[in-house]
Parts: C-alpha cells; sequence; structure tokens
C-alpha cells in the first residue's frame, strides 16, 4: 500500500520526469516514422496490386475464362495463405512466449491449456505449410499457360507481382506489429 503512494510522488518529481519525457519524445519520433514507412509500403501494395490487376485485364481479353479464374483464384490463394500463415506463426510465437514465462506455480490445468494450444496451433501451421506447397504447385500450372499468352516481359512482371505480394504482406504485417507495440509502449508510459 505504501508504494502506491510514493510511485507517484516519484514520477513528479522533476529530475525523474525529464528522462522520462525524452524516453516519449523518442518514443513518438519512432512512431512517427513508423507510420511514415507504413504509407510507403501502403503505396507499395497500391501499386504492386496495380501490376496485378493489369496482368489479369491483359489476360481477360486473350486467356479463357477458366484460365481466367485460375488465374485470379491462385492470386487470392497465395494472400490467403500468406495471411494465415502469419496469423499462425504470431499465435504460436505468443503461445511459446506464454509457455516459458509460466510460473512454477501454475496449474497443471493452466500448463496443459497452453500446451494443448500450442500443439493445436502447431499442426493447423504444419497443415497451412502444406496448403503452401499445393498453392506453389499451381503457380507452377499458372506459369504454364501464361507463357502462351505473356511476353518475355509480362512474365517477369508476373513472377515480380506474385514475389512482391507475399513479400509486402509480410513487411506490413510486421510494420503493424511494431507500431502496435510502439503505441503500447507510448501509453502505458504516458499513463504511468
Amino acid at each position: 500500500m505504501l508504494y502506491s503512494f510514493i510511485l507517484p510522488a516519484i514520477l513528479h518529481n522533476t529530475n525523474l520526469n525529464i528522462p522520462k519525457e525524452e524516453l516519449i519524445a523518442s518514443l513518438r519520433k519512432k512512431l512517427d516514422i513508423l507510420l511514415e514507412e507504413e504509407a510507403a509500403l501502403q503505396d507499395e501494395l497500391r501499386q504492386n496490386e496495380e501490376l496485378g490487376n493489369s496482368l489479369s485485364n491483359k489476360l481477360e481479353s486473350t486467356a479463357t475464362q477458366n484460365e481466367l479464374k485460375k488465374f485470379r483464384n491462385h492470386v487470392q490463394e497465395l494472400e490467403k495463405i500468406t495471411n494465415l500463415l502469419l496469423s499462425l506463426s504470431g499465435r504460436l510465437a505468443r503461445t511459446e512466449n506464454a509457455l516459458l514465462i509460466l510460473p512454477s506455480n501454475a496449474s497443471a490445468d493452466e500448463k496443459m491449456l497452453l500446451e494443448t494450444k500450442y500443439k493445436k496451433l502447431t499442426q493447423q501451421y504444419e497443415e497451412a505449410l502444406h496448403l503452401q506447397k499445393d498453392i506453389d504447385n499451381r503457380n507452377k500450372q499458372v506459369l504454364f499457360y501464361l507463357q502462351k499468352y505473356f511476353t518475355k516481359d509480362e512474365l517477369a512482371d508476373y513472377n515480380h507481382f506474385i514475389k512482391m505480394k507475399v513479400k509486402l504482406l509480410v513487411d506490413y504485417k510486421e510494420l503493424v506489429e511494431k507500431i502496435k507495440l510502439g503505441e503500447e509502449q507510448l501509453k502505458a508510459l504516458t499513463n504511468s
């Protein structure tokens, strides 16, 4: 109980507020930089989507409806599996961390619940990796018929589009996590 009175008194001491204010200013500056990166990354995502749409439009005028549908489905599946893998890996990491920091006096039920969750997430992640392999194999099929309709430059654009789609999704997810963490830290620091 004594600490609840001492801590606010210490925090209001002007000598200790200076470093705290500097830390808050530094954190705000870093968040501003991350937000600028996010805007730039969103622009890259938009440009890559425009490239994908232009390739899709080219196919629309030359490929069969079935081939066009396969192309569009492949692009959608690639995005979905990438997002699924990112989500599962994040959940796996949080569950693993929860297991690692679980106090030694935690109940057996609590530990078993976390271990069960970890095993289930691991299984789901492995299944998602298997789906990703199927999607990668389908990419070879899509590439095969794209060769009938695309020039070498357009095929290079397609390969660039696919690689960048995955890379930009991963980069964006990581950046959003950093921003979220920074905002949480800033809020905790400001409120302390």
